[in-house]
């Protein structure tokens, strides 16, 4: 369908002698006049799915990276109210902290940010900025922590005598 999208199965149930088509589907117009937000997900040092969620008309979705430091989109979900401040949220899978969110396509408005480390964060997108005809795509940043190993080696003593042997 051209300018929409369209959710639905389709199936085929055999009875005697003929076919029957069984058609579930939803149509969905799309409408370029109502604000938009897409989440571009970048992850450095390493792969993971990043889950998202959101008011506003936002469906919670996850989006895994698949090269690390290359962008992958979600799906573009439009705001069901105009004018109404969104928030989308990201939970950060373990061993990844969130380094930053930006946003684009905001018009007169603001994305303000919150940034937790390996707790995720969120950004809050201002009224001013959920208007028609905004397309807004919020970037968020992540980073894979490196592990942190040390080692001590002791062996109970101070000294040892030269040729002498120790344990560790």
């Amino acid at each position: 369908i051209a300018g929409g999208n369209v959710i639905g199965t389709a199936g085929c149930n055999a009875t005697a002698t003929e076919w029957q088509r069984q058609n579930s589907y939803t149509f969905l117009p799309f409408d370029s006049n109502v604000p938009s937000v897409t989440v571009r997900k970048i992850s450095n040092c390493g792969t993971s799915t990043f889950t998202f969620t959101g008011n506003n008309g936002w469906v919670t979705q996850p989006v895994a990276t698949i090269t690390p430091g290359v962008a992958v989109n979600s799906q573009s979900e439009a705001l069901l109210n105009v004018n109404v401040p969104t928030t989308i949220s990201e939970s950060a899978p373990t061993g990844f902290t969130l380094e930053s969110i930006t946003c684009s396509g905001l018009g007169a408005g603001t994305a303000t940010p919150t940034i937790n480390g390996i707790n995720g964060g969120s950004v809050l997108l201002s009224a001013a900025a959920a208007v028609t005809g905004n397309n807004i795509v919020c970037t968020f940043t992540n980073r894979k922590l490196a592990a942190n190993l040390s080692i001590t080696k002791t062996n109970g003593t101070n000294t040892v005598a030269v040729g002498g042997t120790t344990t560790y």
